[in-house]
């Protein structure tokens, strides 16, 4: 009965070491992209030359998180929507949206203060693609907030 107690403790402590070992290597903490094309890998979409204030964030854990802001004209919000999957709609926000339900703790991560955005959602088994969007305080231009996850 005592090994049994032995090696629950054992498993404990090496499941410690790796939790500690995967958030050490940045694998569970949030690490930025700068890179415009490391980004549009990430994201799998195409983000338009005239994009401002682009920020994005990577997560892995047991999938690869990919957290993305930005600025565009609201023109260019057709290009973006072009490469996304053909079964992709466009939707009013009904309260629910892998972009809204996928908290991240970096201060340009605010999907939530998005008054009445718009949404384009769609999934397969093992990947999604998640844009919420709506105009920003300046004329003709939206804030997209992006979300997608990939095992």
């Amino acid at each position: 009965m005592r090994w049994i107690v032995y090696a629950v403790t054992a498993l404990a402590v090496l499941c410690a070491i790796g939790l500690a070992t995967a958030v050490l290597r940045g694998t569970l903490l949030p690490a930025e992209v700068t890179d415009v094309a490391d980004v549009q890998e990430l994201a799998r979409i195409k983000i338009p030359a005239s994009a401002t204030d682009l920020r994005c964030a990577t997560m892995k854990g047991l999938d690869r998180l990919t957290y993305e802001r930005f600025e565009i004209p609201t023109a260019d919000l057709k290009r973006i929507l072009a490469d996304m999957p053909a079964d992709a709609r466009e939707a009013a926000y009904s309260g629910y949206s892998n972009v809204t339900s996928h908290a991240m703790d970096e201060p340009w991560w605010q999907p939530n203060l998005l008054g009445q955005p718009r949404v384009v959602e769609w999934s397969s088994p093992g990947s999604s693609v998640n844009l919420m969007f709506r105009g920003s305080n300046r004329p003709g231009v939206l804030t997209v907030y992006f979300f997608n996850f990939s095992l």
